[in-house]
């Protein structure tokens, strides 16, 4: 928003008063004519497919976080470290994919992944008898 509506003092005879803070944070005022105030106004107004970047420099997304660790180290408000995550386990793969992706070969479009030896199995199965034959 280029201006709020607070700022807004008055608009009486084509003129428009608003309220604005020099360098020293001193309060203002500015009449403008309005077919001037509109044409600043406009001025803010992006073009039709842009869009308003909010965060940039230290708050810019590629470094925020390590941006904001140093801001935080340099005023003496430095948080907890947060908890390191587990290492991922690489997955295994099937007997053929391994000997495939050892010797360099082409491996197969969706190589089929073996479970870890040490993992139980949560697939529980119970056998039944087998059936009994009727003597004819």
């Amino acid at each position: 928003m280029a201006i709020t509506n607070d700022r807004i003092v008055s608009y009486q005879n084509g003129q428009v008063t608003f309220r604005w803070c020099d360098k020293n944070n001193e309060q203002r005022l500015c009449t403008l004519d309005a077919q001037e105030f509109l044409r600043r106004f406009l001025l803010h107004v992006l073009p039709k497919g842009f869009v308003r970047i909010r965060s940039y420099g230290f708050l810019g997304n590629r470094n925020r976080k390590t941006n904001l660790e140093r801001a935080r180290r340099l005023i003496g408000q430095a948080q907890k470290p947060e908890p390191v995550p587990e290492p991922i386990q690489p997955l295994r793969l099937c007997p053929a994919c391994y000997a495939a992706a050892s010797a360099n070969e082409r491996m197969p479009r969706r190589p089929a992944f073996a479970p870890c030896p040490a993992a139980a199995s949560g697939l529980v199965f119970t056998l039944r008898p087998p059936p009994h034959s009727v003597a004819a």
